[in-house]
């Protein structure tokens, strides 16, 4: 392969192109008024940072699974995002994934992990929240004198927490 085929692989990374630099070191690069040499040009790619794995929610990381299960690039998988299936939070996923394209799309080409995120549980009188009943108005609770009760409690994010707490009349606890 060329050199300039190999620089334009789209996928190299920083050991690949210190060794193309390397493979075309017999000959110094000329360009108008200048000689680069071969060991600076590896020391400047030696600093380049490597692409991190993209940081995603939780509920992105289960979308994103099926999707390269499904084998769909990322390209594909955006182009897809309005056909979400109604088993998926689709706002969420919408939102997360419009509010930056690009990280989306990283997040297939780099990998990605789940975002460490503290979650925290309302707790009111001797109750922990579970969920809004049937119809979505009622909030149902389990009672803390069960062992796992606390598992089973809905966690939130603090300052939803907080919201629901106040509502409730209640207090918030790590999960």
């Amino acid at each position: 392969k060329s050199f300039n085929s190999q620089l334009r692989r789209y996928e190299m990374n920083k050991q690949e192109a210190i060794e193309c630099i390397k493979n075309f070191s017999e000959y110094p690069a000329i360009y108008p008024c200048a000689i680069v040499r071969t060991p600076s040009v590896i020391e400047v790619i030696k600093e380049m940072d490597e692409p991190k794995k993209v940081k995603v929610p939780k509920f992105m990381k289960e979308f994103l699974d099926f999707c390269k299960k499904n084998e769909q690039n990322g390209l594909e998988a955006y182009h897809g995002l309005f056909n979400i299936c109604s088993s998926w939070p689709k706002d969420d996923i919408l939102a997360w994934s419009f509010e930056d394209p690009y990280r989306f799309v990283n997040a297939f080409q780099y990998g990605y992990e789940v975002e460490e995120v503290e979650e925290w549980i309302v707790r009111v009188k001797g109750m922990y929240f579970l969920n809004w009943g049937e119809d979505g108005t009622c909030p149902t609770f389990v009672i803390d004198d069960n062992p796992r009760a606390k598992l089973q409690a809905k966690p939130f994010i603090k300052s939803e927490a907080q919201s629901l707490a106040e509502a409730l009349h209640g207090s918030i606890e790590k999960a």
